[in-house]
């Protein structure tokens, strides 16, 4: 597939940005001490920010929180991994510190040992940590997972476009408004959701479920309106854009214009409707408003 030439123009530059071991959101200090608190943790007034920020992380991923650990079991911890460079006479402080630090270099190289079921639960287990299904994914990379190796692709890709919900951007072209409006002509794909559509291998498109589509358009008269419609169980959804011409190499040419000719008139439909309620309601509340 030929790449673009005109990348710049992406608002969305950090398409791997969900599946990042991210730190805390707010990292005040008193909102540290309050979510720590909150989770169960006794921090201790001396604590630097720093450290409370590291145990926050720890929280946030549900690592093993090694500063709420014993110290009989913070010994047995450091003999297990094997760390020969730390004393077990050492504090619990240290010895603390050394299995955050271990846990942050550890290294699992034999995941293609295990057999395929229980890989496909260990890839379905992190993508539900990633993603949590509670947002919508606009213009995502492939998961880390996915890019170590051609099997494991082809074994996380499937669960990811399954289990992920994607946002698309439809931008319409719409007349102003008037008490009796016009249906919005069809819709383009904006250059993020353009670009993500390319993204996607042809096989993979079978595999979508679920995609968040905001319809917007710059109304000629009074306002921008945007609203966003939640289409579940929505494999073949993303062949609703037949008229987005997308560049794809010849032997799967025939096959993604297939995947992407059918369900235009669906989202065509959904747009209207959305158009027209939105233009009673925007009525309705010039006459409240007298």
């Amino acid at each position: 597939m030929a790449p673009r030439t005109d990348r710049g123009r992406s608002s969305t530059n950090e398409g791997d940005k969900y599946g990042r071991l991210n730190r805390v959101s707010n990292p005040k200090k008193a909102d540290l001490r309050k979510q720590l608190v909150d989770a169960g943790y006794r921090p201790r007034r001396a604590l630097l920010h720093a450290d409370l920020e590291e145990m926050a992380h720890t929280k946030i991923h549900r690592q093993l929180a090694y500063q709420k650990c014993r110290r009989e079991a913070l010994q047995k911890f450091v003999r297990s991994r094997g760390l020969k460079d730390i004393s077990l006479d050492k504090t619990n402080k240290d010895l603390a510190q050394a299995l955050v630090k271990a846990d942050k270099t550890r290294q699992f190289t034999k995941l293609l040992d295990l057999p395929p079921e229980v890989r496909l639960v260990i890839a379905d287990y992190y993508l539900n940590d990633i993603n949590h299904g509670k947002t919508s994914l606009l213009c995502p990379t492939q998961p880390p997972l996915a890019r170590t190796c051609k099997l494991l692709r082809k074994e996380v890709l499937p669960l990811f476009f399954q289990q992920s919900r994607f946002a698309l951007k439809v931008e319409l072209v719409i007349h102003p408004i008037t008490s009796h409006p016009a249906p919005p002509k069809r819709g383009t794909l904006s250059f993020d959701s353009s670009r993500f559509i390319d993204s996607i291998p042809p096989q993979s498109l079978q595999d979508l479920r679920s995609l968040a589509v905001t319809f917007g358009g710059r109304n000629l008269s009074f306002r921008q309106i945007h609203t966003t419609v939640q289409i579940d169980s929505a494999g073949d959804l993303i062949k609703a854009f037949k008229n987005h011409a997308v560049a794809v190499d010849e032997d799967d040419g025939e096959m993604r214009y297939d995947l992407i000719s059918d369900m235009m008139d669906k989202v065509e439909d959904a747009a209207q409707q959305w158009y027209v309620q939105a233009v009673k309601e925007y009525w309705e509340k010039l006459v409240v408003l007298g």
